[in-house]
């Protein structure tokens, strides 16, 4: 039954979340939702892992438009386990048109609960993307 009820639960955060969400370029910022998945090896066992992100940012120095802050939260829930990513850092990006190439890198907290035990360690995300431009 467990596995009906995860097919079910990826299926609606797939529609209702990562298909009708994009990344929204305002004037000053970008605001990101949409659904999430991971796929955790513990040792030899490999973890199907669904959630959501969600990410803002912000242009605070108009002198320098190519550098942002990113604050970026998720979460990732499977029986038994619950994880949660809070980081925050420098986003890097410049505008070609439409298309918006960024990197960044984001440190913060990860709190990870499995079976009653919580652990909290340092997180760090090195990363990048493409962000586009739509005409609605």
């Amino acid at each position: 039954m467990s596995k009906i009820a995860a097919a079910v639960l990826s299926f609606i955060c797939i529609i209702f979340f990562a298909l009708p969400s994009s990344a929204q370029l305002l004037p000053k910022g970008n605001v990101y939702v949409g659904g999430s998945h991971s796929l955790s090896e513990i040792v030899v066992n490999k973890y199907d892992i669904w959630g959501f992100n969600a990410s803002a940012e912000d242009f605070p120095l108009s002198r320098f438009p190519f550098l942002s802050v990113a604050l970026d939260a998720s979460g990732f829930y499977r029986p038994g386990i619950t994880q949660y990513n809070f980081l925050l850092g420098p986003r890097f990006s410049k505008t070609y048109g439409n298309w918006r190439p960024f990197v960044h890198a984001l440190g913060g907290l990860q709190r990870i609960t499995t079976d009653g035990t919580t652990y909290n360690p340092i997180a760090i995300d090195f990363g990048g993307g493409v962000d586009r431009k739509l005409s609605l």
